[in-house]
């Protein structure tokens, strides 16, 4: 405990981090009161967690979205109409109550909900048979009868890709492939080693791809999404719409909240138009926390934000520090 800290000292002595790698024996060490804190409980565990005595539940807003991105430079995806069918024809709420077990909600945008731009716009539904009839109206249908839709003679197959080892993309995949193969549309797995993928989605050497982005809490969409940004690294989708850099421009450099909110709505408004991505879901995380550890709570800054103010009543203080688990490298 630093007793010159800012805000007066705080009420622990200290903290020890243990570096557990696995989520299941850090599962076991919370629930049998060998850790006072948890960090990620997987989605799938949750009710076990919320069901023990000992052990309370906190669940905030992640500063982080999963999004599938599109490479508009491909010729399947350029059409604007035809990713917005894309998107109408994946069930994106199955995805958070299947293998999030509800602990996200549809996301919209690249603004997050706790930043004070975010317009919570009306996600475009899941509706496969709209989503067919804009295929078929941008001239995308299965003239031949194979089950796969085709246009000037090109079937509607491309490789979807996201790195090994997330077990999570790798089952949001599987429920793409499914979802868009009902509206004719052949999707091609492909897990790829993470420095590999990364690489090539700077490159545009890809077709689609799963993954997210991690956000500051100041708002600035200039390297992913602006027309300049595609020859750098992360604009991967090269999306380019001119308006949309005109407002990101100029809300960036209004200082005023009342006038930077128009601008921002309709920044919005023409990425939830255009979906470079289709915009997959906004992540709730989960801590676990025992209850002799008072005064924790968690927000939108981290599950750490509020450490000086924890304390442990004096009935139940011993010899053991507060012990939080954390994943190993």
């Amino acid at each position: 405990a630093n007793r010159d800290f800012v805000l007066g000292r705080p009420h622990l002595d200290r903290g020890v981090f243990r570096v557990i790698p696995e989520q299941t024996t850090q599962l076991t060490e919370l629930l049998t009161g060998g850790i006072d804190f948890m960090r990620a409980i997987p989605p799938a565990e949750m009710g076990r967690v919320e069901e023990a005595q000992q052990v309370e539940t906190i669940v905030y807003p992640a500063r982080s979205y999963t999004y599938l991105a599109w490479n508009t430079r491909h010729p399947l995806f350029e059409d604007s109409n035809v990713r917005r069918a894309l998107t109408m024809a994946i069930d994106r709420q199955q995805i958070v109550d299947a293998l999030l077990y509800g602990y996200g909600r549809i996301a919209v945008s690249d603004v997050m909900p706790f930043q004070w731009m975010f317009e919570d716009l009306e996600p475009w539904p899941y509706d496969p048979e709209r989503a067919r009839e804009v295929l078929a109206e941008a001239g995308w249908e299965d003239t031949d009868e194979d089950g796969t839709i085709d246009k000037d003679g090109r079937p509607f197959r491309f490789v979807l890709e996201t790195n090994q080892g997330n077990d999570l993309r790798e089952d949001i995949i599987v429920i793409v492939q499914s979802n868009l193969e009902r509206v004719g549309i052949d999707v091609q797995p492909r897990l790829a080693e993470w420095t590999s993928l990364i690489d090539r989605l700077k490159r545009k050497d890809f077709e689609a791809a799963v993954s997210g982005w991690s956000v500051d809490f100041k708002f600035d969409p200039s390297e992913v999404m602006s027309c300049a940004a595609i020859e750098a690294k992360y604009n991967y989708t090269s999306f380019c719409n001119p308006r949309a850099d005109s407002l990101m421009q100029r809300a960036l450099t209004t200082l005023d909240r009342d006038a930077g909110k128009p601008l921002w709505d309709e920044y919005q408004r023409i990425i939830h138009d255009e979906q470079p991505y289709s915009f997959l879901y906004y992540l709730e995380e989960r801590i676990g926390v025992n209850g002799r550890v008072r005064g924790v709570v968690a927000d939108a800054r981290g599950h750490l934000v509020s450490v000086a103010d924890w304390w442990i009543p004096e009935s139940e203080q011993g010899q053991a520090p507060v012990a939080v688990a954390g994943s190993g490298p």
